[in-house]
C-alpha cells in the first residue's frame, strides 16, 4: 500500500455540509447502501426493523423483520440475483435465519418465501457482492465465528438451498467485515482480525504486531482494497496474505476517536470518509487507485453519535448511535411540495411546485434524470418553484415518475395518467340470438387496463 505524500486540490462532488437529518427512532445498528438502484438501508434497533430509504424520491419504508426468527436482528447487505438481476435486502436474525425484503417496483416488502435457514445460533452480520452473500454466525460452542457463504439460485422466490459452512475464524468476538474478490476479512474488537480466503476458507489471524487496537468498522473498494477504523483515531489497511495491519493514517492527521468508515472509490472525486468522534465531524481524505491521500480533502461537521457510514452518489449517508440519519452532499437538496395527485388524462396540463436549499438550473424530466426535458427554469438559494408539463405523447398510460433537478440535486414524483377507454361502436349487426339468450358481439377495445366491459339492457333508448 502506497501512501500518497503531496496536497490534494479541493475537488466537487464531495460532500460539503449536512442537507437533511431524518428521525428514526432510539439507534441506528446498521447502515447500508447500493448506489446503482440509489438505496440506503439501515436497521433501527428498538422496533426491528429494515427501513429503505429511496435516493430518487427520499421516502422512507419500514418493514418489520425477524418477528417469527427470535427478533434481534443483526446484519444488513444489498444482493442482487445473477441471473434475474432482482435486488433485495437480506437481514439476519436471532435463529441464525436470514430474511429477504424485496424492492420489486421500488416498494421495499417483506417475502416469507425468500427466507434462508443457516444455523441455529443468532446471525452476527453480512456482506454481499456479486458472487453471493457471506454470513457470520455465532458458534454452538460460543468459540470463534462461523462463516456460511450463500449464492441465490435461479429462482429468486426459492432462496432455500443450504448455506456452505466455509471457515471458523478461531477468534472470539464479532466486531465487523468486510469483503473483497478474494478474501472475508472480519474484525474481532480489539487488535486482532481474520482474513478467510473465499475459495478455500483458509483462515489466516493478523494483528498489529503488539500494538494495541480496537478496530470497529471495515470499508472496502470491492476488489482488493480493505480499511479498517480504531477507536484511538487510526485508520489500517489490510491486503490478501498481509498478516498485519498497516497504519495509513492517525495522530499526523489530528484523528484521536474513530468510530466508522466508508470509501466512495466512483465518480469524479474518490474518497474515504472517517467518523472523527472527538470533535463530531466526519473527514474526508482523497482516494485515488490504490492511494489514501494523508491530506485532509474536507470536514464535515454537525456528524456526532455516528456508528455507520455509507455513501450513494454525491450522498453521504451518517447513522447515529442515538437514532437518526445524517445525510451529507455538495448538491442543493430538493423537495417537491407539491404535486398532481389525481389521475390525469390526455390533453390535460400538471404541475409540480418544489423547493431547493441551494439556487441554479433547474429542469423537470420523465423517467429518469437525463429523461425528456419537460421543463426547465432557475431558482434561488432557499427559493422555490413550480414546473410544468402536458400531458401528451412524452406521458405514458399508468404511472410517469417526474424528476426536478437543480443542477445535479433531485427529488422525484409519481403522476398517473390514466385515460378513460374509448366508446365501444355497435351496429345492429353485432346483435346475434340464441336459444333463449341475446348475443352481443364486437370488437374489443386495444386499451390494455379495462378491466370490464358492462352491458345494460333497455326497452327505451339511452338518453
Amino acid at each position: 500500500m502506497i501512501l500518497s505524500f503531496f496536497a490534494v486540490a479541493l475537488a466537487q462532488d464531495i460532500p460539503d455540509r449536512l442537507a437533511l437529518t431524518l428521525e428514526e427512532g432510539t439507534s441506528i445498528e446498521d447502515l447500508v447502501s447500493h448506489s446503482d438502484e440509489e438505496w440506503f438501508a439501515w436497521l433501527e434497533g428498538a422496533s426491528s426493523e429494515v427501513r429503505l430509504l429511496d435516493g430518487q424520491t427520499w421516502e422512507t419504508t419500514a418493514v418489520a423483520v425477524c418477528t417469527d426468527h427470535g427478533d434481534a436482528a443483526a446484519g444488513l447487505a444489498f444482493y442482487e440475483d445473477p441471473e434475474s438481476l432482482e435486488l433485495a435486502v437480506y437481514v439476519g436474525c436471532g435463529d441464525g435465519t436470514v430474511e429477504r425484503v424485496t424492492l420489486e417496483d421500488r416498494s421495499p416488502s417483506l417475502d416469507d418465501s425468500g427466507s434462508i435457514t443457516v444455523a441455529s445460533q443468532p446471525v452476527l452480520g453480512l456482506v454481499a457482492d456479486a458472487e453471493g452473500l457471506v454470513i457470520a454466525v455465532e458458534p454452538e460452542d460460543e468459540t470463534g465465528v462461523d462463516l456460511h457463504a450463500f449464492e441465490l439460485g435461479s429462482d429468486a422466490d426459492t432462496a432455500s438451498d443450504p448455506t456452505v459452512a466455509f471457515a471458523t475464524p478461531t477468534r472470539d468476538g464479532f466486531e465487523a467485515m468486510g469483503l473483497t474478490t478474494t478474501m472475508v476479512l472480519v474484525a474481532h474488537g480489539g487488535q486482532y482480525v481474520t482474513e478467510v480466503t473465499r475459495s478455500s476458507g483458509a483462515a489466516i489471524s493478523a494483528d498489529t504486531i503488539g500494538v494495541s487496537r480496537d478496530w470497529v468498522d471495515i470499508t472496502s473498494d470491492g476488489s482488493s482494497e480493505v480499511y479498517l477504523a480504531d477507536t484511538d483515531g487510526v485508520v489500517g489497511s489490510y491486503s490478501t496474505g498481509q498478516n498485519e495491519v498497516t497504519s495509513l493514517l492517525g495522530s499526523a492527521q489530528d484523528l484521536e476517536h474513530l468510530s466508522a468508515l466508508v470509501l466512495q472509490p466512483d465518480g469524479d472525486a474518490p474518497y474515504l470518509a472517517v467518523a472523527e468522534s472527538e470533535d463530531d465531524a466526519l473527514v474526508l481524505f482523497s482516494f485515488t487507485g490504490t492511494t489514501v491521500s494523508t491530506e485532509e480533502m474536507a470536514t464535515l461537521a454537525g456528524a456526532d453519535s455516528v456508528h455507520r457510514l455509507a455513501v450513494v452518489d454525491d450522498v453521504l449517508g451518517a447513522g447515529t448511535s442515538d437514532g437518526r440519519v445524517l445525510l451529507f452532499t455538495d448538491d442543493p437538496w430538493v423537495e417537491i411540495t407539491e404535486a398532481s395527485s389525481e389521475a390525469l388524462v390526455s390533453g390535460d396540463s400538471g404541475s409540480v411546485t418544489f423547493e431547493t436549499d441551494l439556487g441554479g438550473t433547474w429542469s423537470l424530466r420523465l423517467g429518469s434524470v437525463s429523461g425528456t426535458e419537460l421543463d426547465s427554469g432557475s431558482v434561488e438559494d432557499g427559493g422555490s418553484a413550480t414546473a410544468s408539463f402536458a400531458v401528451d405523447g412524452d406521458l405514458a398510460e399508468g404511472t410517469n415518475r417526474l424528476y426536478v433537478l437543480v443542477e445535479e440535486g433531485h427529488d422525484a414524483v409519481d403522476v398517473l395518467v390514466d385515460d378513460p377507454p374509448e366508446t365501444v361502436a355497435l351496429t345492429e349487426d353485432d346483435l346475434l340470438f340464441g336459444d333463449q339468450e341475446v348475443i352481443l358481439q364486437f370488437a374489443a377495445l386495444e386499451a390494455d387496463d379495462i378491466a370490464s366491459y358492462d352491458v345494460y339492457f333497455s326497452t327505451s333508448v339511452f338518453s
